[in-house]
């Protein structure tokens, strides 16, 4: 079955029953087009239907309440659905050779599993694999994955300048073409100076004016952490002697972040679910927290987009910190992003469609998510 089929039977019908046993179903990796750039943008990833169902669904919600607004209103909502449905978003993903780019991307997005070749291949070892900055097109979510820094001193001036490069292209529209910098750290080493360095000189010197809204931090790999004697594989997760290791860990990366910038980042730590040929599959963990904060820092008009491309695997969601219900705040940054890129007459049926909206995160993320809105007085705040 095709990913766009899955993700179309996952709109119809209940979740299907969660693993049994510690084995996770997980996205499979392969080799193919990574560090060969211009193979990538001459076979883009054939785009995913799923955010077209995403996007007909929400329209047919807009005609099932045509009775909340004026023909002219109802046109104009469908018209700027149709032009948020266009919205391109592109994602960054940089950190040093080993952290997990690849298995990352591969955990949130909806790659197309039926062109294996051209999936972001998971490393093992210590070659890097990514050579130059590679591109990866889901629908209209493009996805540049760069190295870091570590592979000596002349291919780190090689990174430097193309990511400085990337990071200084703009749109049809003069914007920054890159929306979000998402900088993968490897948790299981203890030696991070590389990544300070591609964080600190790098990438954030060439952030703009807000540079904060353009950069996330997060170490992966948690399970490896402290050698991975403190994961409890039964549950996937770690326990309290390592969940304050990793939190001071992110931390520690924040305050030297800020100390040597002044910017504020928002590190946080998870796992992508990482596997060598041969070995046990660890179940991701984290992931839904990742997203929340890759989707509060994409544009309002954007995040419907990146939403509508998250991988619709739900075991990838199933296992976080429990913090917070983080499908509900995913979803509630896609819903805000919505009514505000909509405007105001989108008011009177923002309602329904974020109903729709959470029927089909609730479905693709597995959690237990439940509406944050319980009226149409909750949406029209948004416009206050």
């Amino acid at each position: 079955m095709s990913n766009a089929d899955f993700a179309a039977t996952i709109l119809k019908n209940a979740l299907v029953s969660r693993p049994q046993n510690n084995a996770v179903s997980c996205p499979s990796v392969s080799s193919g087009a990574v560090g060969r750039s211009s193979r990538a943008e001459r076979h883009p990833m054939r785009a995913d239907d799923s955010h077209q169902t995403l996007f007909q669904q929400l329209e047919q919600t807009l005609d099932d309440n045509s009775q909340a607004v004026t023909p002219q209103e109802l046109a104009q909502l469908k018209q700027d659905l149709r032009k948020l449905s266009r919205e391109r978003v592109n994602l960054l993903i940089t950190g040093p050779t080993g952290a997990g780019k690849s298995s990352t991307i591969n955990a949130l997005f909806a790659i197309d599993r039926s062109r294996m070749d051209e999936q972001a291949q998971v490393g093992s070892g210590v070659d890097p694999l990514t050579k130059t900055i590679s591109q990866y097109r889901i629908g209209n979510l493009t996805l540049w994955d760069s190295p870091g820094l570590g592979d000596g001193r002349d291919a780190d001036q090689r990174h430097s300048e193309a990511l400085i490069r990337k990071l200084h292209e703009t749109d049809a529209n003069g914007q920054p073409l890159i929306d979000l910098v998402l900088v993968i750290l490897d948790g299981s080493s203890r030696d991070l100076g590389t990544s300070y360095e591609l964080i600190n000189d790098v990438i954030i010197p060439h952030l703009g004016d807000q540079p904060e809204q353009r950069i996330l931090v997060a170490v992966n790999q948690a399970d490896q952490a402290m050698k991975g004697r403190h994961w409890n594989r039964q549950l996937h997760q770690p326990d309290p002697d390592l969940k304050r290791f990793l939190q001071d860990k992110c931390d520690s990366i924040r305050e030297r972040i800020h100390d040597s910038t002044g910017v504020r980042t928002q590190p946080i730590y998870y796992s992508a679910g990482y596997k060598e040929q041969g070995q046990y599959q660890e179940a991701p963990y984290n992931m839904t927290k990742l997203l929340a904060l890759i989707i509060k820092h994409i544009p309002h008009r954007k995040r419907l987009v990146t939403f509508a491309q998250v991988n619709p695997t739900h075991q990838v969601w199933e296992h976080d910190d429990e913090e917070e219900d983080y499908g509900s705040v995913a979803l509630g940054y896609v819903e805000k992003g919505l009514g505000v890129a909509l405007g105001a007459a989108a008011a009177k049926v923002l309602y329904p469609m974020g109903q729709t909206l959470f029927s089909f995160g609730k479905k693709v993320l597995g959690g237990a998510v439940e509406l944050i809105g319980k009226g149409v007085e909750w949406f029209t705040g948004l416009f206050s």
